[in-house]
């Protein structure tokens, strides 16, 4: 099977995704429309239309807009030829404002259509007039569209898909490291860890009162904050203000191989891993577990994070995981004093949160059932 897989920009499971379906066989090629070549490791199968200007975009603002007209122009020119050269069995298209662009050049060229969401496109997209109006094209779909978790196949239903054609889905990741020895008493200070990018949605602000709080319960901790994104230095300047940017450590802009590393190895000697994720103004939310989240419990890290959409596919209250309640900030503290109290009791939790990061997300399981997905769409194209 020929699988053509378009992106807009390239997210951190990029890679993982495709590997596996050329390692399963699928001649795939990949084309991304944007893409900075400084940090990304090119593979033999990828495309990518030109280098990333994101800074230059978001100080223009007039000139950027019309860049990225522009740029999608080209994208669209640039699909059509690989579609004509490569002729696919199947369109892949990743995120729902890529799929919305190319649903019409599936049809024309009566091409078995599959569509990823991921976030953004489920949540913050469904509030935008400019996007509802091009999602309309997925209500009598005959591919399928697939999504990270209950509420996001909610949010279509309720849009107007039907629900026939919605798929939930696991990412496939690939753990190639081992469930770490769980250790015998706690740091002091207490090593947190969280990751996501730096944007409203991933909730710092929460993070920055939970440990001012502990802080003045004398509880010493330092949080490990691995992020990428416009937003830092606003982020950052949140941390000053709150009084707690000595008890930060940050680890920015690591991508591919250098952030796995460093990760798991910062993974490896923390005591909690922390998730603060909440819906942001514009609407945008998680859309599906966080992958930050699974590779932490996958080492076998206790974790604490909010009800996000997406949560509940591997944390299961005091089971694999902790889920905080309002008020998340006092909840989320409560947390930090019970591992200090109940240490062997996290810590088993941690271990039970592993098996279930682990069984949820396999990497062969996962693989096989999009691989079927999209020889199932092949068949009803």
């Amino acid at each position: 099977m020929k699988v053509l897989s378009v992106w807009d920009q390239r997210i951190s499971s990029e890679d993982i995704l495709e590997q596996l379906l050329i390692d399963a066989d699928i001649e795939l090629e990949s084309f991304v429309r944007e893409l900075d070549i400084n940090t990304s490791e090119l593979k033999p199968w990828l495309t990518f239309q030109k280098t990333a200007k994101s800074n230059f975009i978001n100080k223009h603002f007039l000139i950027g807009r019309l860049l990225r007209l522009c740029s999608f122009i080209r994208m669209k020119k640039l699909v059509n030829k690989k579609i004509e050269t490569f002729q696919p069995d199947i369109l892949l298209c990743h995120f729902g404002q890529t799929g919305a662009r190319f649903i019409k050049k599936a049809k024309k060229n009566k091409l078995p259509f599959v569509v990823i969401f991921y976030g953004h496109d489920i949540s913050a997209a469904l509030r935008s007039r400019r996007w509802r109006f091009n999602y309309r094209q997925f209500k009598n779909l005959t591919g399928t569209i697939i999504v990270l978790c209950v509420e996001a196949k909610q949010r279509l239903v309720q849009f107007g898909c039907r629900p026939e054609s919605i798929v939930i889905w696991n990412l496939p990741l690939r753990f190639d490291f081992s469930i770490r020895d769980q250790p015998e008493i706690f740091n002091s200070p207490l090593q947190l860890v969280t990751a996501g990018r730096f944007v409203e949605k991933k909730g710092y602000p929460t993070l920055f009162a939970v440990i001012k709080k502990l802080r003045v319960e004398g509880i010493n901790v330092i949080l490990h904050a691995f992020g990428y994104g416009a937003d830092f230095e606003r982020i950052e300047t949140m941390a000053r203000e709150a009084d707690v940017i000595e008890c930060i450590n940050w680890h920015r802009n690591l991508i591919g191989q250098d952030f796995k590393e460093k990760y798991i190895t910062t993974l490896r000697n923390a005591d909690l891993f922390l998730l603060a994720s909440e819906i942001a103004s514009n609407g945008d939310d998680e859309g599906g577990p966080a992958l930050t989240l699974v590779i932490a419990q996958a080492l076998g890290i206790p974790v604490v994070t909010t009800a996000f959409p997406g949560h509940e596919v591997t944390v299961v209250d005091g089971v694999t995981g902790f889920i905080c309640e309002e008020p998340i900030v006092d909840n989320m503290v409560d947390h930090v004093r019970r591992l200090c109290d109940e240490f062997v009791f996290f810590q088993n939790v941690g271990k039970a949160g592993a098996i279930k990061a682990r069984e949820e997300f396999d990497e062969n399981k996962q693989t096989k059932t999009l691989i079927e997905i999209l020889k199932t769409t092949s068949k009803c194209g």
